[in-house]
């Protein structure tokens, strides 16, 4: 940050506000830090909600279900290995 020069201030007032400076980026930075540590608390909570959400699905779905949706995962990739080898 540029500084005026002051012709009619003495050096004690010039270090002084010197040191309030450095004191107020100080606290900008403190400021920073605890409003990103919020975000990262509140992204951490939706992602282990969302994690939460998904493995009671898992959990409520039937075995012969579960079965089958691996069926047809293992059918289609085998259908797309085909297409490929064909091409």
């Amino acid at each position: 940050m540029l500084k005026m020069d002051h012709a009619n201030v003495t050096s004690a007032m010039l270090n002084a506000e010197s040191r309030n400076t450095e004191k107020n980026n100080s606290n900008e930075y403190f400021y920073i830090l605890i409003v990103m540590s919020f975000y990262g608390i509140f992204l951490i909570g939706i992602m282990l909600g969302y994690m939460k959400s998904k493995r009671k699905e898992r959990k409520s779905m039937p075995l012969h279900l579960s079965l089958l949706k691996l069926y047809l995962c293992w059918l289609v990739h085998v259908c797309q290995l085909l297409l490929q080898s064909t091409y």
